[in-house]
């Protein structure tokens, strides 16, 4: 992969395993460091296990740092910003990969479990940007939005978070901020790679924006279209095609402008 984050640094949550994982590995391949923020919880949001994302940064050698606290309070969320800054001299990419899954209908869904949802998955990317905002400019801001739409908290917070993508990038458009949230499919490099693609001094133009993996194809999903085939299978993607594609979606539905 070619050096087009070189210089760039990213802040990604839920990097020690996973998706999250790949996606740090990708941009730090595309020439960017970064802090792996991983506390190191299961997938319900339970326990912890420092050694998570120290043993992906150890992995990823000097370029890499981790932050192995847990982000869901605006305390912690300012000083995962802080140690990027402190690490690396600056902020230029966030990804809020970070998300937890507990599975209930709505008339079974303890009191609890839907706040723990909520704050993890919607509350902790809002603290994220608000910490991060106001050291970046010029950067980049990626959501993924996990899966389990079937599922009454998840889907709450997933909805929740396309929103507040929406909300941030007209917002923070004035200080050269892009906001864009993207929802995996089962490919977890083309995922990262489409989230290279969009960190790309490249993507500038490129804002407020849900892209979405449907069976190895990947749309951008809208408001007021249901959504747009962007190219095809997974295996084919390559960030200079994906820009290229977004550009031509742009151009044949919102004439580039915010959704």
């Amino acid at each position: 992969m070619s050096a087009v984050l070189h210089g760039r640094v990213a802040l990604v949550t839920g990097g020690g395993r996973g998706v999250g994982r790949t996606i740090a590995e990708a941009l730090i391949a595309a020439g960017a460091r970064a802090v792996i923020a991983d506390s190191g919880t299961d997938d319900e949001g339970n326990g912890a296990d420092p050694s998570l994302a120290a043993g992906v940064a150890k992995a990823l050698g000097d370029r890499a740092v981790a932050f192995t606290d847990s982000v869901n309070a605006p305390g912690a969320a300012k000083a995962a910003v802080d140690l990027a800054v402190r690490s690396f001299g600056s902020l230029d990419i966030l990804v809020n990969g970070a998300a937890i899954h507990r599975d209930a209908p709505v008339l079974a869904t303890d009191a609890r479990d839907w706040e723990a949802v909520i704050r993890a998955n919607m509350s902790t990317p809002f603290y994220l940007m608000a910490a991060a905002g106001t050291r970046m400019r010029n950067a980049s801001i990626v959501n993924v939005v996990p899966a389990g739409q079937d599922q009454v908290a998840a889907a709450a917070a997933c909805a929740g978070l396309i929103g507040l993508t929406r909300a941030a990038a007209r917002e923070l458009a004035a200080r050269g901020i892009t906001v864009n949230a993207v929802a995996p499919g089962e490919s977890g490099m083309a995922s990262a790679l489409l989230v290279v693609a969009l960190c790309s001094p490249a993507a500038a133009g490129i804002t407020g924006r849900l892209l979405a993996f449907r069976d190895r194809e990947l749309f951008l999903i809208g408001q007021s279209y249901p959504g747009t085939r962007l190219v095809g299978s997974s295996d084919e993607i390559t960030p200079a095609l994906l820009l290229a594609a977004l550009e031509r979606a742009d151009a044949a539905t919102t004439e580039g402008g915010l959704p």
